[in-house]
């Protein structure tokens, strides 16, 4: 899968939007498409290390994944790791400051990890890339709507 680039323009400050993404395990009060988060490693806080597992409604139906916080550059990005159906995902999110307020980025790829999952991508991966564009360009305007909640309380 070619890396999917998605981004949304919010009128709050940098530290505050960093604040709602790091906030992972009350996601489910701010992303409408997760319903349950769960923390399964052993930490506290958001670092390298964390691990949960989300669920959402996907294609029609709910769906479990687990991921891992693999890097944090502290109050810029964190990047994401998850192994799903012989799939490995890759996401970067990115706080990005623009005059009074930053701008959210998304970056999303998945690379293939056994003959299965090639030839499943080669041949219906167009089809997936525009409900995933859609989830996340959602997932972004619900972070945008509690930051900027935050930033005018």
């Amino acid at each position: 899968m070619d890396e999917m680039i998605v981004e949304e323009r919010i009128e709050a400050p940098p530290d505050v939007l960093w604040a709602v993404i790091t906030n992972i395990e009350n996601a489910t009060d701010v992303i409408s498409g997760i319903s349950v988060i769960e923390r399964v490693d052993d930490g506290s806080g958001f670092d390298v290390g964390f691990t949960w597992r989300e669920t959402r409604r996907m294609f029609g139906k709910d769906t479990t994944e687990e991921m891992q916080v693999v890097a944090v550059d502290d109050g810029r990005s964190y990047d994401v790791e998850s192994d799903s159906h012989g799939t490995r995902y890759f996401s970067t999110t990115s706080v990005l400051p623009d005059g009074d307020g930053c701008v959210l980025r998304m970056a999303f790829r998945g690379e293939a990890q056994n003959t299965l999952s090639k030839v499943m991508g080669a041949t219906l991966g167009r089809l997936f890339e525009g409900p995933t564009r859609r989830a996340i360009q959602q997932d972004l305007r619900d972070i945008a709507a509690e930051a900027q909640r935050r930033a005018q309380s």
